[in-house]
């Protein structure tokens, strides 16, 4: 019998459509470039997580605590799962011929509940732990995607 070989899959955009939890447009905004210059390796997920609400309350001239904001927002945004129709038979499919695994550059302590509330972990491979198929990927080298 051949081992099964492993194959990855972007998490977001490809399983999960983020896109439909509509956001506030001005945070959208502000998360959007604070999000690329975290891919550019220019600020860290901890400045990330704060200084979206950070910039956020400035703009709406509100008086909030940007690292409650952050602390509520995370335990409660992982609530929001909305799959794309095809990713449950196309992961049932892959399962059964591979080793699967997911790739994301999101916040892990969301993207984990994320897969767990969308019954997804089931289809990971998990020899190394829980979601050792979980993996961040700062700079992804494009040619292997």
């Amino acid at each position: 019998m051949t081992e099964k070989t492993y194959e990855f899959l972007h998490f977001d955009g490809t399983l999960i459509d983020y896109e439909a939890a509509r956001y506030f447009p001005a945070y959208q905004k502000i998360n959007l470039r604070l999000w690329e210059e975290f891919e550019k390796g220019k600020i860290t997920t901890r400045d990330l997580r704060i200084q979206r609400f950070r910039e956020l309350f400035e703009a709406c001239a509100l008086d909030a605590d940007p690292q409650e904001m952050s602390r509520i927002y995370i335990a409660n945004q992982a609530e929001a799962v909305f799959l794309f129709g095809d990713a449950l038979p196309l992961l049932e499919a892959l399962h059964s011929r591979c080793k699967l695994g997911v790739i994301t550059n999101g916040l892990k302590e969301i993207q984990r509940k994320r897969l767990t509330l969308a019954g997804l972990d089931k289809y990971l491979d998990s020899q190394a732990g829980p979601y050792p198929a979980l993996q961040g990927v700062l700079n992804p080298v494009k040619s292997c995607l």
